[in-house]
């Protein structure tokens, strides 16, 4: 079994508009893969959520993250320079397993 819906946010319209063609030439549609702007969102909740963006964005987006995710959900993270590494640890280590 996989995800019923993958929701995908980016706050670049030209990435949305690129990931839209690219759904569409891999047989997936609108209800199964929805492309939002941050701020067309709403309120949501995954049982996983991947971010892959800069340590910094990370950092500031802990609390949506938290707010995304089901209680038991599980955060994959990415885009982070290893020199980076132990910061976002420390950072999101006693909110995240």
């Amino acid at each position: 079994s996989g995800a019923k819906i993958a929701h995908a946010v980016d706050y670049d319209p030209q990435a949305i508009r690129a990931s839209r063609q690219n759904a569409i030439l891999n047989h997936f549609n609108e209800q199964q893969m929805p492309l939002y702007l941050p701020e067309e969102l709403g309120e949501i909740q995954a049982d996983v959520l991947v971010a892959n963006i800069l340590a910094n964005p990370i950092l500031e987006l802990k609390p949506r993250f938290q707010s995304l995710l089901y209680e038991k959900g599980t955060l994959v993270l990415s885009g982070i320079l290893r020199s980076q590494q132990e910061l976002i640890l420390n950072a999101y280590q006693n909110d995240f397993k």
